[in-house]
């Protein structure tokens, strides 16, 4: 969703290649002895458009897919994402990233508990699934696969399940079960972004860019120093593949730039300070921010000395002689706004136009 009480979500830029995401009934999508009915119950976004799935047989091959297998890069790694919810009978969903069947990747959610009954892969690899509660019994559930070299088209596959068995999920069942579906992607990366609506084309959603610039930027980053303190909740999972920005602060260029990051492969806090092209590049902090949590980080900087903080505890003071003149700064993104973003939630931010210190200062 990307209207929460969890803050300001910033998110790189994606593209949805599920199609038809909001309906079960679309051409998109065909169907094995299940019945689909969409408008049938509220959706995570408060719309009367999530889609009711319920069995119509027991016997095996009960699911919905994709109709059209969409272009896919062979040895690239995809997640799919859907939000779900139990309704009357088991309490079980089936999620599968499908090749050229048996190739695939398969995770079953637990919708009774908000757990993960299990993963399996057939020639696919480096499976992963994800489960998060949200309001009114709905679950975000994502599952993440890396193809084989030799798979270029994948599906969707979904829809209730037993959860007696992960690979075979949508087999022979002693019950009609069945579950509410609504919204979703499938996307091009190790981990699953916000939704992102789709007809019957794919959707792309633009970088998410928070910024200030000009007369305000420099009253808020002076040359005299100045603090800031953000809160901010590390993604689930964490993305390894990218130090996730906190804020970044710059002329326009990498030779003067101040910046806040979370490490992704290590989690830890990381630094720079960099005035004409000179750097204190980087300082790692041995405070860790795990991946689901929230926590503080805060940094004060003058041209005497440089300091980050994490929950109100400081690191280790750098000697500094100079700082940076900047004109422009960055929340979630790199020091010029287009990179390493910070995917996930920063709540609240709060600044000081001094370099004060921010020992014990935790942000609610």
């Amino acid at each position: 969703m990307r209207i929460t009480d969890l803050g300001c979500l910033i998110e790189e830029s994606r593209t949805n290649l599920m199609l038809q995401n909001q309906s079960a009934t679309a051409a998109a999508w065909n169907a094995q002895n299940l019945n689909r009915t969409d408008n049938a119950a509220i959706a995570p976004d408060s719309t009367m458009t999530a889609s009711l799935v319920a069995r119509t047989s027991t016997a095996a091959n009960c699911y919905f897919q994709s109709n059209i297998a969409v272009t896919a890069t062979a040895g690239a790694t995809y997640t799919v994402s859907r939000y779900v919810k139990k309704s009357t009978v088991d309490g079980f969903f089936g999620l599968r990233i499908q090749g050229t069947y048996p190739v695939r990747a398969d995770a079953v959610f637990n919708l009774n508990n908000g757990t993960i009954v299990g993963t399996a892969v057939t020639t696919f690899s480096g499976q992963s699934a994800t489960i998060t509660p949200l309001a009114n019994g709905w679950y975000f559930v994502t599952l993440t696969a890396t193809l084989d070299a030799g798979t270029t088209a994948i599906r969707v596959v979904n829809g209730p399940a037993s959860g007696s068995s992960v690979s075979s999920w949508e087999g022979s069942s002693a019950t009609l079960s069945d579950a509410h579906v609504w919204g979703g992607n499938l996307e091009l990366g190790a981990f699953a972004t916000s939704t992102i609506p789709t007809t019957t084309t794919s959707a792309v959603r633009v970088a998410d860019q928070v910024s200030v610039s000009g007369a305000l930027a420099a009253l808020l980053f002076s040359t005299l120093g100045y603090a800031f303190a953000a809160k901010l909740k590390m993604p689930t999972p964490l993305n390894v593949g990218n130090n996730n920005y906190v804020l970044a602060v710059s002329d326009g260029t990498l030779n003067n730039r101040i910046s806040n990051f979370v490490v992704g492969s290590s989690g830890n806090g990381s630094y720079r300070h960099i005035v004409a092209g000179a750097a204190t590049n980087p300082l790692d902090r041995s405070a860790s921010f795990p991946a689901g949590t929230a926590h503080t980080f805060g940094r004060s900087v003058s041209n005497v000395s440089d300091t980050s903080y994490v929950d109100g505890i400081a690191g280790a003071a750098v000697g500094q002689t100079a700082m940076p003149t900047v004109n422009q700064g960055y929340l979630g993104s790199n020091e010029t706004g287009n990179a390493s973003f910070f995917n996930g939630y920063i709540p609240r931010v709060s600044f000081w136009s001094n370099a004060v210190n921010l020992s014990g200062v935790t942000v609610p």
